[in-house]
């Protein structure tokens, strides 16, 4: 990340020391330091594997492109200042060159990635899209139609028309989403084929190629994949490498560090160079040629190789290699935050010489305690995500209109309540409030009743068990998101409603001499003491009011599972209410559940970036 600002002062400090040595053996000497001012150029262009470490990083290419513009010129003016016919001089063009390379593909990728010119690029290789953009500006209401028919007899994409039948695996068929996807963030809408289309491929791939495979698992692993695509077009150099012009860049950057390694190892009289500097020199072209390779066997191993075997039809005993070497696309685990756990850790004092400093007090009160549930625990999750998702999708797939799709997203657990007879009793706990309260005080509630009935012995493979798993994972999950990334649920002030819940639950505990309780203790605690008549009505006492009125109903498999649906839907519901701007920037952090959930309701229509046969909209 200081890159930019050691590469200017080494610079600086190579063309300061060649200006102050005047006699011969110095100049000698420094002659070879002035070799390494090119490598700076080289290393600025970074790895092929990242360009950037956040979207804003994309929006300022123009700094990155001025600071190309000023290192070449200062390392040009080292190089003339020590110019001479020696071997040495001439082993500067090739790294030079390499350097040059380097960096402008990562600036070139920087602004490509950048949201206008992103934008830019899927309008002008769509008509579509490019003529929609042109109907809005003040194109006049009779193009309605022309408009339509083009939408409806025209594949976007680089003119894809392939047939569901020759996707012949997971890589080919979330590339074509792919494809779709960047129009999604890019925040243009999707024809109304297209909507058809992803969802017969989810439908089709899921259940009839791999039949071997629970459907729920093969759909996540595409959309894993094509958020895998989406993560090397924001975030790293694969678009450009995977091009002709890439391809021919990468050739002269590789030959030439090779060459310079080289010649400096067969040409260069050891004898008149101090031995750290030729070390050093020789550690630069080492790294140098060692990344060129590392990078390149990244890329080999990468979705884009499988990709391009795939549509070049390279023989099975080829490609049967890269095929069988599974890449982790995603994190492969979900962030869990626990008010009440939290909580007790606070009033134990846990590590509080830390939370007494300025600065890294605030970062753990943040960051801990946080835990994180890998892949495998989230399979009973992702399969009800699923099933719940495909429910949904099914109900508007032949009656596709963006008011209907609305409606359907605007669902936040009320339906669930309704669905299960108890929207009279508690639909107060949904509509009636803001997102972030209702989510509060759902898990005050739900944690509340968790550890309730944990009491109960029953076999971790019973459904009631996998109910309240679930349940408690995704209200933990929500909480975090609420917590520590607010900007990708609705807007409102969860923050500040969680910090004052907080405080009063911290209040509650010494109250109680809560210092060594455990969770299920202070839950009960909460159950049996907290009400609206014993303190100012609060999130924490209607979360508390919320349990005992879940605890009212006697068939526990049926409360949790409805417990456990509306959880589902309220993440449904902040997916399809979160930008896409907002999933894009987790993507460096190794990619969230939230985006995988958006991203699998786009494919299954569930959004309202699609046109419909009778309504134009542009996002």
């Amino acid at each position: 990340m200081g890159a930019d600002w050691v590469a200017t002062v080494a610079l600086g400090n190579l063309a300061k020391i060649q200006a102050n040595h005047e006699n011969a053996s110095s100049k000698s000497y420094s002659r070879l330091q002035v070799f390494w001012a090119p490598f700076l150029l080289l290393h600025l262009g970074g790895p092929d594997t990242i360009t950037a470490y956040s979207l804003e990083d994309n929006e300022l290419w123009s700094r990155h492109f001025l600071g190309l513009i000023v290192e070449i010129g200062v390392a040009l003016y080292v190089f003339f200042r020590s110019f001479n016919n020696t071997a040495l001089t001439f082993l500067f063009i090739p790294v030079f060159v390499a350097g040059i390379i380097k960096y402008g593909e990562r600036t070139y990728e920087l602004w490509c990635a950048s949201n206008r010119k992103f934008k830019e690029k899927l309008l002008s290789t769509n008509s579509m899209a490019e003529n929609a953009m042109r109907m809005v500006m003040g194109k006049k209401e009779e193009d309605f139609s022309e408009i339509v028919l083009m939408e409806e007899t025209k594949e976007i994409s680089e003119g894809q028309s392939l047939d569901d039948d020759e996707f012949n695996n997971s890589i080919d068929a979330a590339h074509f989403l792919f494809k779709r996807l960047e129009y999604l963030f890019a925040n243009l809408i999707l024809g109304f084929n297209d909507r058809i289309r992803c969802y017969d491929i989810i439908k089709k791939h899921c259940y009839d190629i791999i039949k071997k495979h629970k459907p729920y698992k093969k759909a996540f692993e595409l959309v894993e994949i094509e958020l895998g695509f989406m993560y090397d077009v924001l975030y790293t150099k694969a678009k450009l490498i995977q091009t002709k012009r890439g391809f021919l860049l990468r050739a002269i950057s590789f030959f030439s560090s090779v060459s310079a390694l080289i010649a400096f190892s067969m040409v260069i009289d050891f004898h008149v160079y101090h031995q750290t500097d030729i070390s050093i020199t020789f550690l630069l072209l080492a790294g140098a040629v060692f990344l060129e390779l590392y990078a390149f066997t990244i890329f080999l191993l990468s979705d884009w190789t499988k990709l391009w075997l795939q549509k070049h039809r390279v023989p099975k005993i080829i490609s049967s290699f890269f095929f069988h070497r599974n890449n982790k696309r995603w994190s492969e685990s979900v962030a869990q935050h626990n008010l009440i756990t939290f909580c007790i850790g606070d009033i134990q004092g846990n590590f509080s010489f830390v939370r007494k400093l300025p600065h890294l007090g605030k970062l753990y009160e943040e960051y801990n305690p946080h835990r994180f549930l890998s892949r495998k625990d989230l399979d009973g999750l992702m399969q009800m995500i699923f099933q719940q998702l495909e429910e949904k999708a099914d109900k508007i797939k032949d009656n596709y209109t963006v008011k209907l799709c609305k409606e359907e997203l605007g669902h936040r657990g009320d339906h669930v309540l309704e669905k299960y007879e108890k929207f009279n009793d508690l639909g107060w706990s949904t509509i009636d409030l803001e997102f972030d309260e209702s989510l509060l005080l759902w898990h005050i509630a739900t944690d509340i009743c968790y550890h309730d009935d944990s009491d109960k012995h029953l076999p971790d493979a019973c459904n009631l068990c996998k109910q309240r798993k679930i349940s408690k994972q995704l209200s933990d999950y929500m909480l975090y998101l609420l917590v520590l990334c607010p900007s990708m649920l609705p807007q409102g002030i969860g923050e500040i409603r969680y910090k004052d819940t907080r405080a009063q639950l911290i209040q509650f505990l010494k109250r109680e001499k809560s210092v060594a309780m455990k969770e299920k203790e202070v839950a009960r605690k909460l159950l049996e003491k907290i009400s609206k008549r014993t303190i100012t009505q609060s999130i924490l006492s209607d979360g508390c009011e919320l349990a005992r009125e879940l605890q009212q109903e006697t068939d526990s498999e049926r409360k949790w599972k409805m417990i456990s649906e509306v959880w589902v839907e309220m993440l449904t519901y902040a997916a399809s209410h979160c930008g896409w701007r907002e999933h894009g920037q987790q993507l460096w952090k190794g990619g969230q559940l939230l985006t995988l959930v958006s991203v699998l309701m786009a494919h299954l229509g569930l959004s309202e970036q699609y046109n419909a046969k009778e309504e134009f909209y542009l996002v």
